[in-house]
């Protein structure tokens, strides 16, 4: 029987917005039963397998700043390119945003297992030019 895996994408918007940058103010946590990685870090690497649902969901830790995700895109295996980052088609999985606090993928079966997928996950904190940031430090692998 297949199961949901919830990742908890919860930031501390205050001090993400004062440092100007993310890494050291997300927390991402999973409730999958096949033993992740990084659980309370950016770093999480979220063990799963194919054909499996994964729901990202975000969580301000500041209440008064809304905080929503804008985008999850896979890091193509080769990773960044020259100029610029390029989204990841490669993988198959498709992340879908119903409404900016949570957004869904499927696991797709021809994933290599053992390998971590990176992905690139963006949020948006109120308003101004540092709203928006990400990190490409988290990942989903397909347990052997």
């Amino acid at each position: 029987m297949q199961y949901n895996i919830n990742i908890v994408v919860a930031v501390d918007v205050i001090k993400a917005l004062s440092e100007k940058k993310l890494d050291n103010s997300i927390y991402l946590l999973d409730d999958s039963i096949w033993g992740s990685e990084g659980k309370g870090t950016g770093r999480l690497i979220t063990r799963c397998v194919p054909g499996q649902r994964i729901k990202w969901m975000s969580y301000p830790v500041d209440l008064q700043t809304p905080l929503s995700i804008s985008r999850v895109d896979f890091i193509p295996v080769y990773g960044y390119v020259p100029g610029g980052y390029l989204p990841q088609t490669g993988t198959g999985i498709q992340a879908v945003n119903p409404d900016y606090f949570e957004w869904t993928g499927v696991v797709p079966d021809y994933l290599i297992p053992g390998t971590p997928y990176y992905y690139r996950l963006q949020v948006e904190m109120g308003e101004g030019k540092n709203s928006t940031m990400h990190i490409s430090t988290a990942a989903i692998m397909v347990k052997p």
